[in-house]
């Protein structure tokens, strides 16, 4: 194995902090070559991705603990800027 393959090889890592990067939503593999250069965990470093479905999720659960019902996302989805709808459980849809 030559030193170019081995450092672009992927490597399945543990984070003491965070546990297993491949086992993530959003797995995390990185090469040799990305530790070596002081690229570790993402979520440590605040730069993990969490998926649509799970943020979509605990929008829906946080809006619920609020008073508020989740009823859909305004557009599509871009990011965590995305605008969503809620209704007010006491007031309705426009409060």
């Amino acid at each position: 194995m030559n030193h170019l393959t081995l450092l672009l090889s992927k490597v399945q890592i543990s984070c003491d902090i965070h546990g297993d990067g491949w086992g993530w939503d959003t797995p995390w593999v990185p090469t040799f070559d990305n530790l070596r250069g002081g690229k570790g965990c993402p979520k440590c470093k605040g730069r993990y991705k969490t998926p649509k479905n799970i943020l979509l999720t605990r929008a829906m659960e946080s809006s619920g603990k609020s008073g508020l019902e989740f009823q859909g996302l305004l557009g599509s989805y871009v990011g965590v800027r995305t605008r969503c709808k809620v209704s007010c459980n006491i007031h309705g849809p426009r409060c």
